[in-house]
């Protein structure tokens, strides 16, 4: 992305650019790829192909040296001998530029303005434009007549220049100036006498460069000069805005490779070569596209406007060529590489896919599969070309599964892994990606192998076609397909370290100074153990001069400092709070003057809403600030954002291994570099002090990981007396002692953002007694309100101090058992009638809510206190360990019904099974003993295994389990549980997830377990021939045995259908949809089954799910009907005991 100045020629002060420059202007990040660009020559004037030229015009490797030369630079060529217009492909700055060998020819260096997202692209590279249409004796050719065909380009520059000049005044006799009649070109950044070894980015930023100048800026399609005989464009991809430091770097984008008639990576060219540098040095190609290719990828999902369509009086005709057919033959066809496609597929830590694994293979070309260098002689890179019958419909299309092989080692917990694949494609709907893959071990008696090996899920994409050839175009795949044992920590994948800004910095130090450099090649990172996620991440690291917090003396004193940080882009369950953040806009820049917490976030998050906690927490004898990230509205969106903080002395100290140097290191040309300067892919390395003893903070030691000379990955550390440590209180935000003692600015009064649940009973006001709706509920039992009061009264008077958590965890196990058994009282109540679940809902999220608000737990502070208090608060609220023995002599059922759920849709909305779990709870019916509990409508606690974990305790002791939930318009008794959980229905958290995770009991714990220890479908043991007919009838109590499977499926039972089973889907089919549906009903009633037939329990007890009528909200006479109703229905059942 471009640093773009909107400026008119203030040549001689940049004091206007002295307050903030971003590198990114686009509002918002696409999803889609939908890219607009206008043709950068006149596409009437250019020839068809000539096979002679391929050799010497084609991108790629090049014919006769196809092994060691791979051309990046895409030429065509003109059918006439006179000028042929050059024109700006977008808006964005042009740096002109001489090109070696050819004093006739400059080259044009077009950095863009606005992203090609999820596509970015940092150059269009011009090579061959006719020099003397705009330069001459390093002067700028003067203006001539309109209408002449000169440049609108240079004619823009001279008034932009004259007008400028024209308002300036001769200090001595107050009389305008004299008019230049002369543009000198280094005004514009042309200068033959700069080194070929400056950096391209160092033009745009001004670093370095020792004379003042401006890079002008163009729009898309204007004239920008001529070529005559062939023109190359080569098309750079952005991968950041950052330099390298303290590494051999093998290419450059310097000014050597922008003067250059063409660009070719050449293998036999490389200094002390070695095999190892070879291989990192044809990595390189990445970085670039083939034009063809990005004209193709325009081919009905973009715009391509051109010299014909701008002229035209057509309406349709003037938006621009949109059709695979137009952009084709006018455009693409008039390549060497116009069928090509290019298949980019990146691997693990930065590398592509057979950097490291010299056997995997791609399948999509090839039923049996490719190595990604198979058709690109041994670069790495597919590049295919596909002939196809020209009677296959649709006429332009071809659809193309792609599949990618992982590695995993099998001694890997199923439910630990983890493959992910993100894509970027024209035509193709990028929101569904990431994918997320756990797989499973083969199933027996197949033997699991050491490391298994298999294809992902399919990666569809539609491929242009044009008669019988492919159209150039490209994918772009990046790929987690590969788990070692034991699993790598995610922190040690996410910070790069040897990368530095490209800004131009102050000859004096400037106290409150930000700038930041970014580095994006949309890695992907597998973080299930922080956020259950795969995502793909780009990395910032943002330099400042922190201020300590404390007064050491009449001056405040500051240090230099670096955040590192990685930051996701997008999601394996593309989480919308993350989406919204538009992190595709987040970009190099500098801020050279930062006052205030607002102007810090906006610098480091792109958002005002974010702040920085901090807080303290004891280390040994030393009190040490903590810092975490909050958001002022949303609890997740902190979770976008990873952090390293740590000063310079500290990266210097990591660097040279010299604690004495800090801070003077850098400069010190006589220390030697502790790592190694063949290093190559270098991040932080973090190693966990398992000797640090607080619980609610991890401490680490700080050191290198990076290939080495030989390709190995190697970690170093600085010696002992020279360590770095770092430290976290929530595994997103880590820091050292120095960094946070110098954060400036904090807030240190961090006020709780409720979550989705938390948040709709706040927010909504109840109309006819204009209370919170969270509060109107409770208020219905005045008990219970009493209950709510005091529980958030008493828990203000605990003093935040060493004791605290021993004396809240009182009186949260106290209260919330005390709000349960409030609850049961109140609709058990014989003068009760109105029963309602709601109360002891909106009690328990109220409550909660003051737990999370206390300043203990400010900032993300003491998060493993406040996890271990809120499970005790649901335990205990929910019932979970509070079930107790039935009476000697009885038997004993267990009952389990669900929170209210859909709220957005009606936040009234109560639950019937909660109605129904209270009014049984602790009764005795024909000498059975009824205890029961009551989940949440949440994925997350389903995940954890709560179900499982709270049920298996008392399997073994009750005859009977009912899963109750709310249903349709009757009682449905559900045949199926199946094992598929829906991937569209969202929870109370407002969260779809599809990754579920199940537990099977290991003596008397119960842990994760194999997916493929699983069944697809299992069913009922409940006591139908008892409960149907019933006492209700078999109009209103229905045996439904609904199902689907990926083979067979049974329609929803009618009613009066009896209960003799019909067909049951046969081993080995797949289950779509259980009797009880998709959504949690239908999961709490599988995983209880799952239980029992683990067990070998299918003949002894009696377990299944009960769907129970929806009521209509408010209807009490209809609720205690209900409860009539449901007690009948449980007699009836009872009768089997």
């Amino acid at each position: 992305m471009s640093t773009v100045f909107d400026f008119t020629y203030t040549l001689n002060s940049e004091t206007s650019q002295n307050e903030v420059l971003n590198n990114a202007i686009a509002a918002t990040a696409k999803k889609e790829y939908e890219p607009t660009s206008h043709f950068f020559v006149d596409e009437s004037q250019l020839s068809s192909t000539v096979v002679a030229n391929y050799t010497t015009d084609a991108f790629g490797p090049v014919t006769g040296s196809l092994t060691t030369k791979y051309r990046t630079t895409s030429k065509i060529r003109a059918t006439v001998t006179d000028p042929v217009k050059v024109m700006a492909i977008c808006n964005g700055q042009v740096l002109i530029q001489p090109q070696t060998g050819d004093a006739t020819k400059v080259n044009l260096i077009l950095k863009p303005s606005n992203t090609y997202s999820p596509l970015k692209i940092k150059y269009f590279i011009y090579r061959g434009v006719n020099k003397a249409d705009l330069i001459g004796n390093n002067i700028l050719k003067p203006l001539v007549n309109e209408g002449t065909g000169q440049p609108t380009f240079l004619a823009k520059l001279w008034k932009q220049y004259i007008a400028y000049n024209s308002t300036l005044i001769d200090p001595n006799t107050k009389a305008p100036l004299p008019l230049p009649t002369e543009f000198p070109s280094f005004l514009i950044g042309y200068d033959e006498t700069q080194s070929d070894n400056t950096l391209i980015e160092n033009y745009f930023t001004k670093k370095d460069i020792n004379i003042s100048y401006q890079i002008p800026l163009c729009t898309a399609g204007e004239h920008l000069g001529n070529f005559t005989g062939e023109i190359g464009l080569d098309i750079v991809l952005d991968h950041g805005d950052y330099q390298l430091q303290n590494q051999e770097e093998l290419f450059k984008f310097d000014l050597k490779f922008a003067r250059e008639k063409e660009h070719i990576f050449d293998t036999t060219a490389i200094p002390s070569s070695t095999p190892v540098k070879i291989k990192r040095y044809k990595e390189y190609i990445h970085q670039f596209m083939d034009a063809a290719a990005f004209w193709g990828s325009h081919m009905e999902c973009g715009t391509i406007k051109t010299i014909a369509t701008d002229s035209s009086t057509d309406a349709t005709i003037k938006k621009g060529l949109k059709t695979n057919n137009d952009i084709f033959t006018k455009i693409v066809n008039k390549y060497q590489t116009q069928n090509k496609i290019y298949v980019y597929v990146q691997g693990e830590n930065n590398r592509s896919y057979n950097y490291y694994d010299s056997t995997r293979k791609v399948f999509g070309f090839s039923s049996t599969g490719q190595l990604n260098e198979t058709e690109a002689s041994g670069w790495p890179i597919i590049i295919e070309e596909l002939t196809v019958t020209a009677s296959t419909p649709p006429k332009y299309k071809k659809g193309i599964s792609f599949n990618l092989e992982y590695n995993i080692d099998t001694r890997i917990p199923e439910q630990e892994r983890h493959v992910t694949v993100d894509v970027i494609s024209p035509n193709n709907n990028t929101s569904h990606y990431p994918l997320l893959e756990k797989p499973v071990n083969p199933i027996t008696p197949a033997t699991v192998p050491a490391f298994l090996t298999n294809k992902t899920a399919p990666i569809t994409t539609i491929l242009q076609v044009n008669e019988t050839k492919s159209c150039a175009t490209f994918l772009i795949l990046y790929g987690n397909l590969k788990q070692e044992f034991p699993l790598k920590n995610y922190y040690n994948n996410l910070f790069p370290a040897n990368f530095n800004t490209n800004f131009l910095l102050p000859n004096a130090e400037i106290e409150n100074m930000n700038l930041w450099a970014t580095y994006d090649k949309s890695r992907m990172i597998n973080l299930d153990a922080v956020v259950d996620i795969g995502a793909s991440i780009q990395n910032k690291v943002v330099f400042d001069n922190g201020k300590e917090s404390k007064d050491s003396g009449a001056a405040v004193p500051r240090k230099t400092r670096r955040l590192y940080m990685a930051i996701l882009k997008r999601n394996s369950i593309h989480e919308v709070e993350y989406d919204r953040l538009n992190i595709d806009t987040i970009t190099a820049g500098i801020a050279k003057s930062t006052t205030t917490r607002e102007q810090y976030a906006l610098n480091v998050y792109n958002n005002t809403d974010f702040s920085v906690f901090k807080g303290t927490f004891e280390d040994g004898l030393d009190t040490i600030n903590s810092l975490s990230l909050i958001h002022k509205d949303s609890s997740l969106k902190k979770n976008s954002f990873f952090h390293l903080g740590i000063t310079d002395e500290e990266y210097n100290t990591l660097m040279y291994n010299q604690i004495n140097a800090r801070g003077t290191i850098q400069t010190a040309t006589t220390v030697t570099q502790n790592l190694p300067l063949e290093a190559d892919n270098v991040f932080f390395h973090l190693e966990e002090d398992l000797t640090f003893t607080n619980r609610n903070v991890q401490k680490f030691k700080v050191g290198f990981r990076f290939e080495d000379a030989t390709g190995n990955i190697s970690t170093l550390f600085p010696t002992v007396t020279n360590e770095v440590f770092v430290y976290t209180v929530d595994g997103f935000y880590f820091f050292s002692k120095e960094y946070s003692a110098y954060q400036e600015y904090v807030v240190t009064d961090s006020t709780y953002i409720r979550n989705y649940e938390e948040k709709i009973g706040f927010d909504n006001i109840e109309s006819t007694s204009n209370k919170r709706y969270e509060d109107w509920f409770i208020e219905k039992d005045i008990n219970m309100k009493n209950k709510v009061d005091t529980f958030i009264n008493a828990l203000s008077q605990i003093d935040n101090n060493a004791n605290f958590y021993n004396n809240v965890k009182t009186l949260v196990e106290n209260s919330a058992l005390s709000i349960w058994n409030q609850a049961i009282s109140t609709v058990q109540a014989n003068s009760n009638a109105n029963p309602d679940d709601r109360p002891l809902y909106w009690a328990r999220l109220k409550m909660q809510v003051a737990l999370k608000s206390h300043p203990y737990f400010g900032g993300g502070n003491n998060a493993k206190d406040l996890d271990n208090l809120i499970l005790l608060f649901e335990e205990k609220s929910r019932n979970y360990t509070s079930v107790i023995n039935a009476p000697v002599g009885t038997n004993k059922i267990l009952i389990t019904g669900f929170d209210p759920f859909q709220l957005e849709n009606d936040i009234e909305q109560w639950n019937p099974s909660g109605i129904a779990i209270l009014s049984l709870h602790g009764k005795l019916i024909n000498n059975t003993y009824i205890q029961t509990m009551i989940f949440p409508v949440r994925y997350k606690d389903f995940d954890k295994g709560y179900v499982e974990k709270y049920i298996f305790p008392h399997i073994a002791n009750v005859k009977m389990i009912i899963t109750v939930s709310q249903g349709r318009y009757r009682f449905d008794i559900e045949r199926f549980a199946s094992k598929f959980r829906t991937k569209t229905s969202t929870d109370n958290l407002n969260i779809k997830n599809t990754n579920h995770i199940f537990y099977l009991p290991n003596g008397n714990k119960i842990e994760q377990t194999s997916l493929s220890k699983i069944p697809e479908f299992l069913e009922t043991t409940l006591p139908i021939a008892h409960m149907i007919p019933g006492t209700l009838g078999n109009n209103r109590v229905v045996y439904n045995q609904e199902y689907q499977s990926n083979i067979s499926s049974l329609q929803y039972s009618s009613a009066n259908s009896g209960i003799n089973n019909l067909s049951a889907p046969a081993i080995g089919e797949i289950a779509l949809n259980g009797s009880g549906g998709t959504y949690l009903s239908n999961e709490i009633f599988f995983r209880v089954a799952v239980l029992r037939n683990h067990l070998n329990l299918n003949d002894n007890l009696k377990s299944g799910h009960l769907h129970v009528p929806i009521l209509d909200v408010n209807n009490y006479s209809l609720a205690a009907n209900f409860i009539v109703e449901t007690t009948k229905i449980l007699k009836d059942a009872i009768q089997s005991l």
